[in-house]
């Protein structure tokens, strides 16, 4: 049915002061302070006021305040005791009515490690792991695209790490000239995947270095090698001995309750 004329100027007139008084959330202003001329809407047809509101949560929380002191109150810690024997370290912490008592064992899996006089893990709760011995770190050299038959450990020989490429290859001096070899004889004790550019360093185990007596291990974020802090400057080339026993260097590192590495 067709609006009348009337009718229709009343109808326009509601739309006009709908748009011009109506607002989405994005257009409506920021407050940041709330007085009791502040008013929510409830459902039902109802409201309430910014102030009633504001006293309604502060009884609730005024409640729950008291009702958590209460609940410290019986139960004031007294005492935290820690003691520690030959296998076991026992923690206990004691409260107005309650005792707890948590204790874990000592040097064995899952528990706690012991210190030497120095502050340093004992060798013997270490996990087991096999040491590399290399002889000097370089960049960028050369490598040649054959394999030698050589070992590392053979006369004029090297184990390298060469830092541009991650990975070890050997070095080998004849007539006065040294070459570089991507692979040789037993190049697997020494790393992994070998390829044209050597052997990359095992992630479990650890490497040590003549050159600076310095401890490496493989880094996971780069897969280079890493020296561990601390490490190199306090012991010579002839402490880690040729044959491989590490026990200096062991010493050195994990304290003096060590055992040789072959």
């Amino acid at each position: 049915m067709a609006l009348t004329q009337e009718q229709q100027i009343i109808f326009d007139a509601v739309i006009s002061s709908l748009k011009t008084n109506s607002r989405t959330i994005e257009q409506l202003t920021p407050q940041t302070a709330l007085g009791s001329n502040d008013w929510f809407e409830l459902n039902g047809g109802r409201k309430v006021s910014y102030t009633v509101l504001s006293e309604l949560i502060t009884m609730m929380f005024s409640t729950d305040q008291e009702t958590l002191k209460t609940l410290i109150g019986k139960n004031v810690l007294k005492s935290v005791f820690f003691d520690l024997s030959d296998d076991t370290a026992t923690l206990t912490i004691k409260s107005a009515g309650t005792s707890i008592t948590c204790n874990v064992p000592v040097s064995r899996p899952f528990g706690i490690a012991t210190l030497d006089g120095n502050g340093k893990i004992l060798q013997s709760q270490l996990p087991e792991r096999d040491v590399i011995v290399f002889d000097h770190i370089s960049e960028d050299v050369e490598i040649m695209m054959s394999s030698s038959g050589h070992y590392a450990t053979d006369p004029g020989c090297s184990l390298v790490y060469n830092r541009t490429t991650e990975s070890f290859v050997i070095s080998v001096m004849e007539y006065g000239n040294t070459s570089y070899y991507a692979n040789w004889s037993g190049a697997d004790k020494c790393g992994q995947q070998g390829d044209a550019l050597g052997w990359h360093p095992y992630a479990d185990r650890l490497y040590i270095c003549r050159d600076d007596s310095g401890l490496y291990m493989k880094d996971i974020s780069d897969n280079g090698l890493k020296k561990l802090p601390g490490s190199g400057g306090g012991i010579s080339s002839t402490e880690i001995a040729t044959s491989g026993e590490i026990s200096a260097v062991a010493d050195a590192v994990f304290g003096e309750d060590t055992e040789d590495n072959q």
